[in-house]
């Protein structure tokens, strides 16, 4: 040949489930030799190799294509030693699929009988890496048919395990691949394997011919046309397209990735079925590869050349045009599985109600997880959409409408998040409740920390977690608009001139004064300190000396200090400070009445008592467990029944 055999073989990058490609090429060859009857023979040998069972497999030792086509003319003969040739360059050839043959197989041999100038001649050779073409003979034929046998011989180890080893499976492998020139050609591919043979064309007519429809789309001034059949799940597991080149399949993608309609197969005749798609077109017979295994297709913004995305996702939309009976199918399975899905996760109607695409971006596969993120993208694409508007936004033209419609987006999206964190407050009271009660496994209490954490991650300042980190207003709403807030840090850490090691379990300092009280002018100058303290649940082993000390030790060590957040900022504390105490606990019976002997009065509502201690301008307020779990169930009842929880 007039070119490094070996090298350009080495070129060529086929896995090793591609081994039936120098069969297709040996196929397509005695198609595109006018050939009207085409066989294809399959010989096996024992495996050397034993099964686990014992059985000997099979597999094929040599595959034989014979063909009554032109044959090897001298011209045609003389293109073949040729790398590269551009003899057949009409019907698309590159002139190096035959390289696939030494590229799987170890050695091929031709024998041709073809006719030229009015007679018949015979011509033998052999092709194969050590001698590349040897001419046997090339004599005058006594034989006045033309006829041309191609073996494959010996498949490398690579390759053996996955070549096709029974007629009907063959049969498939070359329907498929061949199909363009089937369903317009008047040949016969015939299948046989020593036991059985298939017929090609007659297994179209059978089983396609009346299923083959075409549609034509232009993309970006390219015209291209889709062949689609429909094909039981059993045979084509997937939607998927084949792009094709001069009628010839190159390469399959499937569509699962480019449509979310079209992961799941299609109801057709009342069986589920997958569409086989193959494109076709002027752009993709130009742009096919050297070795026909691919395309020039583009990934760089700008570029001459397609790429392969967008034919896919044009050819997903127009399957899904043709389909529409079938696709809506799946669309109202798609609209049950998200109402199950709002359900639970109510806080997306507002979302929902606004836009349904979401329809056509799930499948009925989909989990519950993946239609999460749908929503979350959905989300995140009208808020981005919805800001960017809002920030060009130029009055004029028709900006009243895109206007209107920015603040419907606005108003859906308010909604879901109220209604998200609407969610998360009933998922936090529901936990705060089973904190309370005893654990499964011990039939203990849980700890004082258990509490501590659901409430304020312990050991953190409002510095370093997010609003949403902490659950504050499972005491009082208004906790949460603070100055500084610091959880379960060593005293002398936070306090300036402070040597004390204790711990107050929260300590808040607020922008604006609170009071809980029923003093009517408070100094807006004043520092206004929060400080909470919580006992595990089902605690008894506390008197109200011990709370009293322990909460005013606290008020102690930060009278006429100041507060050092962790960004270096000093906060005073003077003595004109108030002081708001809460100590979060089980009231039991015996603490009830050492709190009335104390003077603390009972709360209105009950299941809480407070004082006033004038000496240290605090008031505590001891609250039960229950009541804290109680008063958030009734200041976020309304909200809770409006989602339907």
């Amino acid at each position: 040949m007039l070119a490094d055999l070996k090298g350009s073989i080495n070129k060529i990058r086929l896995n090793e489930y591609e081994g039936i490609f120098a069969v297709y090429e040996a196929v397509v060859n005695s198609i595109q030799s006018e050939s009207k009857n085409i066989q294809v023979i399959l010989k096996k040998k024992a495996n050397p190799q034993l099964s686990l069972d014992g059985e000997i497999e099979e597999i094929i030792d040599e595959i034989e294509i014979i063909d009554d086509g032109q044959g090897f003319t001298k011209e045609n003969f003389e293109s073949f030693k040729k790398i590269n040739s551009t003899h057949k360059i009409k019907m698309g050839g590159k002139g190096v699929g035959r390289l696939s043959w030494l590229a799987i197989f170890e050695e091929v041999t031709v024998e041709s009988t073809y006719k030229e100038s009015g007679k018949y001649y015979i011509r033998k050779f052999k092709f194969d890496l050590e001698n590349e073409i040897r001419e046997i003979e090339n004599i005058e034929s006594n034989i006045k048919k033309e006829e041309t046998k191609i073996t494959l011989k010996t498949p490398t180890q690579k390759y053996v395990k996955h070549l096709p080893k029974t007629a009907d499976e063959m049969c498939e492998k070359i329907l498929y691949h061949c199909l363009g020139y089937l369903i317009e050609g008047v040949f016969e591919i015939t299948i046989r394997d020593g036991l059985n043979s298939c017929k090609c064309k007659e297994k179209y007519r059978n089983e396609l011919e009346k299923d083959v429809k075409t549609k034509k789309f232009e993309l970006k001034e390219y015209d291209f046309e889709i062949l689609h059949i429909p094909i039981s799940k059993n045979k084509l597991p997937n939607h998927e397209v084949a792009f094709t080149a001069n009628a010839r399949e190159v390469k399959r993608r499937k569509l699962e990735k480019v449509n979310e309609l079209l992961r799941v197969p299609l109801t057709i005749d009342g069986e589920e079925k997958n569409i086989l798609a193959y494109v076709k077109g002027k752009y993709l017979d130009d742009n096919v590869t050297e070795d026909r295994n691919d395309f020039l297709f583009s990934n760089v913004k700008g570029s001459l050349f397609l790429k392969e995305k967008d034919i896919l996702m044009e050819v997903a939309k127009e399957l899904i045009e043709i389909y529409d009976e079938e696709i809506n199918k799946v669309i109202e399975i798609n609209k049950q599985k998200i109402e199950d899905f709002l359900k639970e996760n109510p806080y997306y109607n507002s979302l929902y109600m606004r836009d349904n695409s979401i329809l056509k971006d799930i499948n009925p596969k989909s989990s519950e997880e993946e239609i999460e993120t749908k929503f979350e993208l959905f989300a995140r694409n009208k808020r981005k959409e919805t800001s960017n508007f809002i920030k060009n936004i130029e009055l004029k033209g028709d900006y009243q409408e895109k206007l209107k419609n920015a603040l419907v987006n606005i108003e859906s999206l308010n909604q879901y998040e109220l209604a998200k964190y609407v969610i998360h407050r009933k998922v936090i009271t529901e936990v705060l409740e089973k904190i309370l009660q005893k654990r499964a496994e011990d039939d203990k209490y849980h700890y004082e920390e258990d509490l501590h954490n659901l409430i304020f991650p312990m050991k953190k300042s409002n510095l370093e977690i997010n609003y949403d980190d902490h659950n504050l207003w499972l005491i009082d709403d208004r906790l949460a608009y603070n100055k500084f807030l610091t959880s379960d840090k060593v005293n002398k850490k936070i306090i300036e001139e402070s040597d004390s090691n204790s711990r107050i379990d929260i300590a808040t300092v607020f922008d604006q004064n609170i009071t809980f009280s029923d003093r009517s002018e408070i100094d807006d100058e004043h520092s206004n300190i929060l400080i909470i303290e919580f006992k595990r649940p089902g605690r008894e082993d506390f008197s109200v000396s011990e709370l009293n000390n322990q909460v005013l030790g606290y008020v102690e060590d930060l009278k006429d200090k100041k507060i050092k957040t962790d960004r270096g900022q000093r906060i005073e504390v003077n003595r004109n400070s108030i002081f708001n105490i809460f100590i979060i606990c089980e009231i039991t019976s015996n603490l009830e009445k050492d709190l009335k002997r104390s003077g603390y009065k009972a709360m209105i509502e009950g299941q809480g008592f407070y004082t006033f201690n004038e000496n240290y301008n605090a008031l505590i307020q001891v609250i039960s467990l229950n009541k804290v779990l109680k008063d958030s169930k009734l200041r976020n009842k309304v909200f809770f029944k409006k989602l339907g929880l």
